[in-house]
């Protein structure tokens, strides 16, 4: 009967443990480590949801050697239209471009910010990233949810 009992809670165990595992690396409210967006690699620094938001805040910042966009992913609507402050929180010149960019994108100083207008497209996302930082992992993406 002992055995039997240590068997059941063994196997308990292990499911509980399976499902913690599960549970936090579905998660990508906080971010962490990479993702591929598009062609790039981005530092994944969590995604907002800004459905319905006229206007949002998203941090452009290097700590120490790792490049990125805070939050890295925003979530809308299809053709949603967003104006967004970059604030720069970094040590260094950081820019704003999306892939669609033929101009160069906006920069921002360092402790500076500006305002960028974007749109959300019909389907799928749009990228985004920093001219000088992209190749460390300085992108993210605007997806359409839903």
């Amino acid at each position: 009967m002992r055995s039997k009992v240590w068997g059941l809670f063994g196997v308990l165990l292990s499911l509980s443990l399976l499902a913690a595992a599960c549970s936090s690396s579905s998660s990508n409210e906080g971010g962490g480590g990479t993702m591929t967006i598009g062609s790039d690699q981005a530092n994944n620094k969590g995604s907002a949801t800004v459905s319905g938001k006229s206007s949002f805040d998203i941090e452009a910042d290097n700590d120490g050697n790792t490049f990125y966009f805070k939050p890295t992913v925003l979530s809308g609507t299809a053709g949603q239209t967003l104006n967004l402050t970059v604030k720069n929180k970094g040590t260094t010149l950081h820019n704003f471009s999306l892939t669609t960019d033929t101009n160069g994108g906006t920069d921002i100083q360092q402790d500076g910010e500006q305002v960028v207008s974007v749109t959300f497209p019909q389907a799928g996302l749009l990228g985004f990233f920093c001219k000088y930082h992209r190749s460390r992992g300085m992108a993210g993406e605007l997806s359409v949810s839903g």
